[in-house]
């Protein structure tokens, strides 16, 4: 206002008019303490990583999590073995919003980014900046929840002999009757036999599923995001290790 009220003053010196700039400039500096600061938002928006873009590679994150994949295909089950309806609605709502978070951190980031030249009075403030943080960083967490568990393929498979146990087997699967005749009746006929060629079939059946199983449980804390299974995967693989288990039981009694 000074400034304004001298610039209306004929009367004024050239000393009044500079010292009046030098005073305005120092002011208008002072005010650059106060620009809207974007570090954290941007940080959050990086932790969601980013696909692969010509000859840049891809930067994993929150996008390869098995959580966010959890929750992007939800195939949650209860424990009657059943979908469950409201834990697979409540992992999409989670993964709808945690998207639409994160596209609208990106568009205030683009609004605060100078390179965009966007008009001052549209520039975000650090109040929407730090709205938007808040926002992103609670629809992660919640998209956390969905992670894979893998407790019930972890026990079953524990319930057959591991291969650090050599030819031990006391107390696993493969000390039970059944496996003890199926492995029997596999050898003591011409391969060309159908009782022979089934007993085979149903022993690879469950080796070929339990050494699935060891591996998806081997990848579920690994490093590589991407590489973590996912609860379909897992549920899957239990399901398959349950039924090449019970052939084997039902079958060589």
């Amino acid at each position: 206002n000074a400034a304004k009220d001298l610039l209306k003053n004929p009367a004024a010196t050239q000393k009044q008019v500079n010292d009046a700039l030098n005073t305005l400039n120092e002011k208008r500096k002072a005010l650059d303490k106060y620009k809207t600061d974007t570090t954290k938002l941007t940080a959050s928006v990086e932790k969601h990583g980013k696909d692969a873009e010509g000859t840049n590679p891809a930067v994993e994150g929150t996008k390869d999590s098995d959580a966010y994949r959890n929750a992007s295909d939800p195939h949650f089950l209860n424990a009657d073995g059943k979908p469950d309806t409201d834990k697979n609605k409540k992992a999409a709502e989670a993964k709808k919003a945690y998207d639409k978070a994160l596209v609208e951190a990106h568009d205030l980031l683009k609004k605060a980014d100078p390179e965009n030249k966007t008009p001052l009075d549209a520039q975000p403030t650090q109040q929407q900046i730090n709205d938007a943080l808040t926002k992103l960083d609670d629809a992660r967490t919640e998209i956390e929840k969905y992670t894979t568990d893998t407790t019930a393929l972890n026990t079953e498979a524990e319930k057959s002999q591991a291969d650090t146990e050599g030819a031990s087997a006391t107390g696993k699967f493969e000390d039970s009757p059944e496996f003890k005749n199926a492995t029997y009746k596999q050898g003591v006929k011409p391969d060309t036999d159908p009782d022979v060629k089934q007993a085979k079939s149903d022993l690879e059946t469950y080796k070929k599923a339990l050494k699935n199983a060891r591996e998806l449980l081997a990848k579920k804390d690994s490093a590589t995001l991407s590489d973590r299974p996912t609860q379909k995967q897992i549920d899957d693989a239990l399901d398959a290790l349950k039924q090449a288990k019970q052939a084997i039981t039902d079958g060589y009694k």
